[in-house]
């Protein structure tokens, strides 16, 4: 493993302790302190999820992240059939616009790209969405998401705090849902094999 000489800090713990590995022509960063791995290391947001980005990444395909939320938000309407939802990190805002359609109200989305929320804001003009958590307001919810959000979150730790203490129902739910796992992840496992 080769040894990161930056500035940066771990996503997780902000541990300056991290180390590159490499999967070919990509590379991966692991934490010495928490064991995180990750593909990036406190990235400019605002650059990494531009206008580009969510043109690749929801509108070219709109109808499979609709099925998948659909998908998401029955499962979610079994067990908890009201509420108001918080989405961090809300992108589109295609959740929580079909989770309107369900019966659930006020709803709040927020996410870091500017991007992103005028995207979500010009095709959704009755959603509440928001850059920062801080423009949330007194405003409590049931339900916290991330839906394949938490993976790009920086000090998820304070965030994640700071959400449940200030924004949140005593008797919450939060529901996460990440990507599928694949061969970084299977790598990452034998990394820490080696290591611990």
């Amino acid at each position: 493993m080769e040894k990161v000489e930056i500035n940066n800090k771990c996503l997780a713990c902000n541990s300056e302790d991290i180390n590159i590995i490499s999967f070919g022509d990509e590379k991966s960063f692991i934490c010495n302190n928490c064991f995180t791995i990750t593909n990036q290391i406190n990235q400019n947001t605002d650059k990494l999820y531009n206008q580009n980005y969510y043109e690749i990444n929801y509108i070219k395909i709109y109808s499979e992240q609709k099925e998948k939320s659909l998908k998401i938000l029955n499962n979610l309407k079994e067990h908890y059939p009201k509420g108001s939802i918080l989405d961090y990190g809300c992108g589109s805002g295609l959740f929580l616009s079909n989770a309107f359609e369900l019966g659930y109200v006020k709803n709040v989305g927020i996410d870091v790209s500017i991007s992103a929320i005028e995207y979500a804001k010009k095709n959704n003009p009755s959603l509440e969405l928001y850059n920062k958590i801080d423009d949330v307001g007194e405003n409590k919810f049931k339900i916290l998401t991330f839906i394949d959000s938490i993976g790009h979150i920086e000090k998820i730790e304070s965030v994640l705090n700071n959400i449940l203490l200030e924004y949140m129902e005593s008797n919450c739910v939060v529901m996460i849902r990440t990507p599928r796992i694949n061969n970084r992840y299977i790598g990452y496992v034998m990394c820490l094999n080696k290591i611990l």
